[in-house]
This record gives structure tokens, C-alpha cells and sequence, in this order.
């Protein structure tokens, strides 16, 4: 998978969980983690098929994360970095997202 194919992804899937924190207004956040996970497997249906994309997604971020401080980001939010960023951390970056945007 290209980096190009992997930032594309990844930007649709922060794009998603911003969109629904925002539609869902949820007591608890759930982690982006957890968020990618339901992602792929609503994506495909298919729990085998969703697996094997999160891997393939996963891999290439962790071997590409040196070459774009962008997906160094996505790692630490997805907690696949040695600095992983919190829920929390990850829902203040979102709401100030939102607040730029209006921009």
C-alpha cells in the first residue's frame, strides 16, 4: 500500500470519527483504536476481511511513520507509537479540529 492510499485512508477515518463524536455527543469516548476497528468492520462486513485490512493498514503505518510526521500522528492515536496519545488527548485534538475549521 502506497503512503498516499494509507494518509488518504486514515484521513477518512479521523474524518468519520469526528462526524460521529459530533452526531453521537457519547458520555465516553471510545478510543480511535476501537473507532478504526468498527470502521473496517462496517466497511466490510466480513470480520476476516475487516481483520486483514487493519493489519495491512497497521503494518504499513508502523514501517512508514519515520518517512511523514503525519502518520507518526495517526500511530500515536491509534496507540501503535511509543507515545501513544490518551482518549482524552484525542478528543481535545478533535474539538480543536472542529473549532479550525470554522476558519
Amino acid at each position: 500500500m502506497s503512503i498516499k492510499v494509507l494518509v488518504k485512508t486514515l484521513v477518512q477515518i479521523i474524518a468519520d470519527k469526528r462526524q460521529s463524536s459530533k452526531e453521537l455527543q457519547v458520555l465516553k469516548p471510545i478510543s480511535f483504536f476501537e473507532f478504526t476497528y468498527d470502521y473496517f468492520v462496517n466497511k466490510y462486513g466480513l470480520l476476516n476481511v475487516a481483520e486483514k485490512k487493519i493489519k495491512e493498514i497497521f503494518n504499513n503505518l508502523l514501517l512508514s511513520k519515520k518517512n511523514l510526521s503525519k502518520l507518526e500522528l495517526y500511530a500515536r492515536l491509534l496507540g501503535i507509537s511509543d507515545k501513544a496519545y490518551s482518549t482524552d488527548d484525542m478528543e481535545f485534538l478533535f474539538i480543536l479540529m472542529a473549532k479550525f475549521e470554522k476558519y
